[in-house]
């Protein structure tokens, strides 16, 4: 963690701890009160308590992932506060394995603890039975409809998967698989109405569009155009 200047310049170092190797991602609770990070290399999310004044962090609690070297990559919280949804780029290293996971736990923004609920299948093109490699995972604004992105083998084309989330229980059901139209979807952002998904095709180089129907959760491929080398991250701006 570390201070801002007035300008926007970054200041001092504030805080920092380690849990494990690859700490990939950092979101906030809702009440601001605890930072949760997933470490890729050690399996597990770590809970830290957060001082908004002071910008320091101290360990809080931590949670392995049910099966070993699942490698948490990226999570999304829920706008309710209280489910967590993790893509595992490491899961299912076991060539005959045929789906990817993705964990689904659930939140106390009070105690500052985070508890494992299920976890559910990716499903991956089919025949393909090389690496998993899950990257990206996002929540639509609506809170009822889940993404993810599978890299693969970073030489096949990757795939996008939706879901719908259960609004009682959190637990997801699988709408469709779709091909992010390039090789490496590493990331992907929805538009603030859900209603696109631009996803950058690290491999291919490319950008992709896909229209989302935020109804079923169904994704339609728009276009796509070649850009920069390696394109790692795709945001959509607002342009009033």
């Amino acid at each position: 963690v570390y201070a801002m200047a007035d300008d926007g310049t970054i200041g001092s170092l504030v805080s920092w701890h380690t849990a494990g190797a690859n700490a990939h991602h950092a979101v906030f609770t809702l009440n601001n009160d605890f930072m949760l990070v997933p470490y890729l290399g050690a399996n597990l999310i770590q809970v830290y308590a957060f001082d908004e004044t002071t910008g320091a962090i101290t360990p809080k609690s931590s949670t392995a992932l049910p099966a070993e070297k699942s490698g948490p990559r990226h999570v999304a919280l829920h706008a309710n506060g209280k489910w967590l949804y993790a893509i595992n780029e490491t899961a299912g290293a076991d060539s005959t394995t045929t789906v990817g996971t993705l964990d689904f736990l659930a939140v106390d923004q009070t105690a500052g603890t985070v508890a494992s609920v299920a976890t559910f299948d990716v499903p991956l093109p089919t025949g393909y039975t090389g690496a998993k490699n899950g990257s990206e995972i996002e929540i639509a604004p609506a809170g009822d409809l889940l993404f993810v992105s599978m890299r693969l083998d970073n030489k096949a084309t990757g795939n996008l998967v939706s879901y719908r989330i259960d609004q009682t229980s959190g637990a997801l059901t699988l709408i469709e698989q779709e091909s992010s139209r390039g090789v490496t979807p590493r990331q992907f952002s929805l538009s603030k109405d859900g209603s696109l998904l631009v996803v950058g095709n690290q491999n291919s180089n490319t950008i992709a569009v896909f229209r989302v129907d935020p109804a079923t959760g169904d994704m339609t491929f728009a276009s796509d155009r070649d850009v920069c080398a390696s394109p790692r991250f795709a945001k959509l701006a607002a342009v009033k």
